[in-house]
């Protein structure tokens, strides 16, 4: 939208996929300089080639660009010339990449027989991000002459991100070619004879065409490249160097250990980015001095350390060695069996969130927020994510789990299981080795949290999680091939394996295995086999023998290992004095390199019997090894893996020998199987195979893939992340821009200016099921325990909530409409007490306001005496009385309610509901799935929907919810009394989401704000103190908003004049309020489709113009959550707080003449009024028809709206003082509260 002096039109601008962080993806100028951060600021130089010239911007500052392409809609008019010229489509715009308005420098524009007259561009243009851009499509001759402009306006539009479409087609080009719909990309029918490019050749058309759908497909993945300008932390907590003190100074080694983080610090400089790691270093240093040593030592190096207390270091080891690394690895037989098992340990579960913050706080200032990607590596980091957002909202963060995922069974086994599932989720995306362990975190999300999770086009799976999307991503890392190999070739590592060799012989078949010194690896399951298999085949003793190494991690305890390692050892001496000579050897301890990799060239078989691991990168070295044989190596064929059943080995090394090491039978024959098989062609065609697959798999295209898929998943820049709670217990949320917490003091300034609310109330979960505890004339807390009764059992509200609703209710300008999906039955019960309310029952179904009944609203109605009106007028009595759907859906609910249990049936007016929230969750979401399915075939062809929420499947007739009964409540009160001026609805549950969707659309927001100028009468009563009043202007908000309906239109515009409605406002609406425009015409009342048209009345022989009334229209959502809604308050109390302040308001206003009282007690004032005197006092301000008397009580008066008053209303609220108008002290208070 434009502004009305330029004239230019805003364009319809998406960003068309989703990249690292805004504005950070373009170009950079190649004058730009590194960024000010000491650790990030050192990546390599940005391409100093750009196909457009530097802009002329201060020294020091990042100049970014980002790629646009356009599309346009030629109109029909210009269309028909357009194709019968043989023409062509520019565009042409302010800049150079548009050619500074010139068409024939224009950027130009293509189109395809089956989207014509959609035009669309097929290269990028680039411009400058955040500099506004003026344009226009241009229409070119074949002669190249200029003939017409699409629009006689110039556009505009404000590039942003690193890629984004203009698109000025209405979403035509979308709808020709999606780029979700993949199948549509192959059809052969789409050929060049079938694409007519307008002044290009076949040959260029199918060029076009061929490309246009190879970038559909590419947008499935959308990799967005990474540019130099990028930055990736690596955080693990072992950094691949590590510092040593040699004759008094520090040194730094670089690890060669066989774990990923090592092999991707070899990669480093090959990352298309800046890459540094963070990490522990390996020591415990206590001086600063020695730190600041360390830290400038290991910047050489690419690495940023984080040094940790010796004491926080193993209670953090001793957690994730006692707690963490089983339940991980689904086992917990230890807690169980153990003799004195230990309980869960809170200062060890202290130290690991310490050690996380640690970790956190040197993200927060080495991390370039709007420009670096933060990657997690594995369990032992868990809470970084939630932690890291605490500072960096909007960082790009992703997590990576070296490590299984347990079953949700197991993983409940945690009791600190919540807080580091939500501290997992606060990542952007999260990424497991196989989809075994992701459908185990789906499971526990879905059990644990009650989160939902769903499928999308190009194999991504996402969380939903307090209106964030979390990416899953599934791929396993590799070694890196060509670095092993170089290792594997090493002339140090030859020289060993051929003294090992030589050590053995060559008729030795030689079992090797390296793994980790911890029982999960299933050592002494293999020694137990290994023994066996001598003792049943004694002819192979002094023929083969088993080499087992077994290492101890740093993040393992080096207690439990010694004493492990000292079992296996006595194990080893005892098989080995058995048969008399060396038929295993066993070492613990650190194992080099070199070592490492002239065993697996030594080693005829690998043998791996672990009890349950992740990827175990060692059958992949020996991959390796093999491959770096000679040909004419005796032993180049005798290779085989065994790999066991829990290992993750065997799901992707489909050529090793899988075994499951709790069968010892089974196992020692798979070991002499293996013997036997050794220089065979099978054993040969396997060891191919799965060489293939490690030669193939390439360590730094995994890491560019997780990168690339990090930045697709990062948070969108349209949304506003806010942040709460403490310690575990904090959470990332992501919310709409203008979704913002509710002003008490703003609401109630609205609530005391309105004459006319309608309030629409949430019954359960929200605001009428929690009981208020006393705290003055209304209180407004409860129980946690009385809330959670009444949510359970469904019990009325307290006895405090319904006076607050009687208080409400009694006064005349309000109406109070409760909305719940129970029954009619249900509702009349609980708020038989309350007078003059309004209820809808089954999400507004059928409901009974009597503010639409006339007297009933002042006399008050008995329950007995309401009449309940349905949704669906007599014109829809066909669809309203016929209920044979429900016996269909009926029949088949009771099969599905037989076959899952905990479900049940829930009847209800104007629909069934299966209910399967006590189900299993996994399996009542497959029933849910296909109970809606088979609804939806059966009732294909009644008036009927389906719809599916969590823990229900409900059919029910369209159109019926509370978003439809709340607009349709509105249009008959509008029908009666005019426009409100407040509305106000609040709510907690998704059928309340339709209502704050409603409202919404119902009060649509304008562009700009529009002056309101509200005159004199030419002949206005002098007022009481002799003043002549005067002109008043009046500028309303910046967001005013037009009820747009069109079926309220129609019914309003045949009211005609007998309509009557509450004087016009001149009060401005507060500033965060959305705000309505009505316009009355010749009597009739109708709605506003355009703003700025101010009305006359005529009155007699004089003729007023008044501002419009402004409807102020709060949405509240109860709890913050992804909500249509404008406005959250945090929980039922805070809903409580905002009704109490409005009850006081209605019965403080009362005592001003507005109600008629029981008492005549006013708490608000302290003191004993008249209400008779009070409401004769208000008449005698405002003319006879304000003090009507009520309902022939003499002693009783309230204020009631005439037409024919709005001069005495301009002159009460822009008159004189009381003082001066010779009031009396009273009514000088009634117009100082009143006005």
């Amino acid at each position: 939208m434009a502004g009305a002096a330029a004239g230019h039109r805003l364009a319809s601008c998406t960003v068309s996929r989703a990249f690292f962080l805004l504005g950070l993806h373009g170009l950079m100028d190649p004058t730009a300089s590194a960024a000010d951060n000491p650790v990030m600021g050192k990546g390599p130089a940005p391409d100093a080639t750009s196909e457009d010239p530097p802009l002329s911007v201060p020294a020091g500052e990042r100049v970014l660009y980002t790629r646009v392409f356009f599309r346009c809609v030629v109109p029909q008019e210009y269309a028909t010339k357009l194709k019968e010229d043989n023409g062509k489509v520019v565009v042409v715009g302010d800049c150079a990449s548009l050619g500074h308005w010139d068409h024939r420098q224009g950027v130009e524009l293509f189109t395809q027989e089956d989207m014509f007259p959609c035009f669309y561009t097929v290269e990028p243009v680039k411009f400058q991000t955040k500099v506004r851009v003026s344009y226009q499509y241009a229409l070119v001759s074949q002669d190249g002459n200029l003939f017409a402009y699409i629009d006689k306006d110039k556009r505009s539009m404000i590039p942003t991100g690193g890629e984004m479409t203009v698109e000025d087609d209405f979403g035509m080009y979308r709808n020709a070619l999606h780029p979700e719909d993949v199948s549509s990309l192959f059809d052969d029918r789409s050929s060049v004879e079938a694409s007519s490019q307008i002044s290009q050749t076949p040959e260029t058309n199918a060029h076009i065409l061929f490309e246009q759908r190879m970038a559909a497909i590419r947008s499935l993945e959308s990799f967005p490249p990474l540019e130099s300008n990028n930055g990736v932390l690596m955080v693990s907590f072992e950094l691949p160097v590590k510092v040593e003190k040699v004759n008094g100074e520090w040194v730094a080694r670089v690890s060669e250990s066989g774990n990923v983080m090592p092999s991707m610090y070899q990669l480093r400089h090959q990352y298309p980015v800046r890459v540094m790691f963070v990490g522990w270093p390996g020591v415990h240093v206590k001086d600063y001095t020695e730190q600041r040593e360390i830290r400038e030592l290991l910047l050489d190096y690419d690495c940023i350390p984080v040094f940790l207390a010796e004491d926080l270091y193993h209670n953090f080891v001793n957690f994730c060695d006692r707690f963490l690394w089983p339940i991980f690895h689904s086992v917990v037989m230890s807690f169980v069996y153990d003799d004195n098992p230990r309980p869960f340990d809170l200062q060890q579960w202290a130290a690991y969130q310490t050690v996380n913050q640690k970790f956190s706080e040197v993200v927060w200032t080495s991390c370039r927020e709007d420009q670096d990607m933060v990657w997690i590596h594995d369990i032992y980091l868990l809470l970084m994510p939630m932690l890291v957002g605490r500072k960096l909202r909007t960082a790009n963060v992703g997590l990576f789990l070296h490590t299984p995922f347990p079953s949700s069974d197991l993983y409940k086994c945690l009791p600190v299981r919540e807080e580091l599932l939500k501290g997992m989720l606060c990542a952007d995306l999260v990424g497991f080795q196989f989809f075994e362990y992701e459908r185990h975190f789906l499971t526990c999300c879905k059990r644990i949290l009650g989160l939902d999770y769903h499928f999308k086009k190009g194999g991504f799976v996402s969380v939903d999680y307090l209106g964030r999307e979390v990416a899953l991503r599934v791929g396993h890392a590799c070694i890196h091939y060509d670095y092993t190999m170089q290792k594997m070739q090493d002339p140090l590592v030859i020289e060993r394996a051929r003294a090992l060799r030589t050590h053995y012989g060559d008729n030795v078949i030689v079992y090797a295995s390296v793994d980790r010194c911890d029982r999960l690896s299933g050592i002494g399951l293999k020694f137990r086999a290994w023994r066996l298999f001598l003792e049943q085949h004694p002819n192979v003793v002094g023929r083969a023998v088993l080499r087992q190494h077994a290492y101890v991690p740093k993040t393992h305890s080096t207690k439990l290992a010694y004493k492990l390692a000292c079992e296996l050892t006595d194990i080893a001496a005892s098989i080995n004095k058995q048969f008399g000579s060396e038929v295993i050897h066993f070492e613990s301890g650190p194992l080099s390199v070199v070592d490492r990799m002239a065993l697996l060239r030594v080693a005829d078989v690998l043998l791996d019997t672990s009890v349950k691991s992740g990827l175990n990168l060692v059958p992949f070295e020996y991959y390796v090894a093999r491959a770096a044989l000679p040909p004419t190596s005796p032993t180049n064929l005798r290779g085989a893996v065994m790999c066991s059943e829990f290992s993750g080995c065997s799901r992707v090394l489909i050529g090793s020998l899988s075994v499951n090491p709790w069968n010892t039978d089974k196992l020692v024959l798979a070991i002499q199987d293996a013997k036997h098989m050794l220089g065979t062609p099978e054993l040969a065609e396997r060891l191919y195979r799965d060489t293939a697959y490690v030669s193939s798999h390439s360590l730094l295209s995994w890491a560019e893939d997780f990168l690339c898929d990090l930045r697709r998943a990062r948070k969108k820049a349209e949304m506003m992340y806010i942040t709460y709670g403490f310690g575990a217990n904090f959470r990332l949320m992501g919310l709409s821009e203008d979704f913002q917490r509710l002003e008490h003091e703003e609401i109630l300034a609205a609530y005391k200016r309105a004459k006319f609310r309608v309030l629409f109330l949430d019954n359960e979960g929200s605001c009428l099921i929690c009981g208020v505890a006393s705290s003055g004339q209304f209180p407004s807390s409860s129980s946690e325990g009385e809330l959670t009764n009444l949510h359970m059992h469904g019990s009325p509200p307290s006895e405090t909530v319904l006076q607050m609703l009687r208080v409400m209710c009694r006064d005349p300008r309000n109406v109070v409409v409760i909305l719940s999906g129970r029954s009619p039955d249900h509702l009349e019960k609980w708020f038989s007490s309350v007078d003059h309310i309004g209820l809808a029952a089954e999400h507004g179904y059928y409901y009974q306001v009597p503010a639409l009944n006339g007297p009933d609203h002042q006399q008050g109605v008995s329950s007995s005496r309401r009449h309940w009106e349905c949704l669906l007028s007599d014109s829809y009595a066909s669809e309203r009385d016929d209920t044979s759907w429900k016996a269909i859906a009926m029949e088949l609910m009771k099969q599905y309610v037989a076959r899952t249990q905990g479900s049940y049936i829930e009847y209800k007016g104007s629909a069934l509901v299966w209910q399967y929230g006590d189900a299993d969750p996994d399996f009542g979401q497959w029933q849910a799935k296909e109970l809606a399915n088979s609804l939806e075939e059966l009732l294909d062809t009644y008036n009927v929907e389906v719809v599916c929420g969590k823990g229900f499947v409900e059919i029910k007739l369209k159109g019926v919810n509370k978003g439809v009964a709340a607009q349709i409540i509105l249009q008959k009160l509008s029908s009666i009394r005019g426009q409100p001026d407040f509305v106000l609805a609040m709510g907690d549950d998704q059928s309340d989401e339709l209502m704050f969707e409603k409202l919404k659309n119902l009060y649509e927001p304008k562009s700009s704000p529009i002056p309101v100028h509200v005159e004199s009468p030419k002949h206005r009563p002098p007022s009481p103190a002799g003043s002549a009043g005067n002109t008043s202007s009046i500028e309303r908000p910046k967001r005013t908003l037009g009820l747009n309906s069109g079926s309220i239109h129609r019914d309003l515009n045949q009211l005609g004049t007998g309509v009557r409605r509450p004087p016009f406002s001149t009060t401005p609406s507060s500033k965060g309020a959305q705000a309505a425009t009505w316009k009355e015409d010749g009597g009739n009342l109708g709605l506003l489709a355009s703003h700025g048209t101010s009305t006359r009345r005529p009155q007699g022989e004089a003729s007023t113009q008044h501002a419009k009334s402004i409807t102020e229209v709060f949405t509240v959502s109860v709890g913050k959550k992804p909500s249509h809604a404008k406005w959250f308050v945090a929980d039922p109390h805070e809903v409580s707080d905002v009704l109490a302040s409005l009850a006081t308001a209605s019965s403080s206003a009362a005592c001003a003449g507005y109600e008629v009282l029981s008492s005549n007690t006013c708490p608000a004032w302290g003191r004993q009024l008249n209400t008779c005197s009070v409401g004769r006092a208000a008449g005698a301000l405002a003319g006879p028809a304000y003090g009507q008397q009520y309902e022939g009580n003499p002693d009783s008066y309230m204020f009631s709206y005439d037409e024919n008053l709005e001069e005495q209303e301009l002159l009460m609220t822009h008159g004189d003082s009381g003082e001066e108008s010779g009031e009396d002290d009273e009514m000088a208070e009634l117009r100082q509260y009143l006005y």
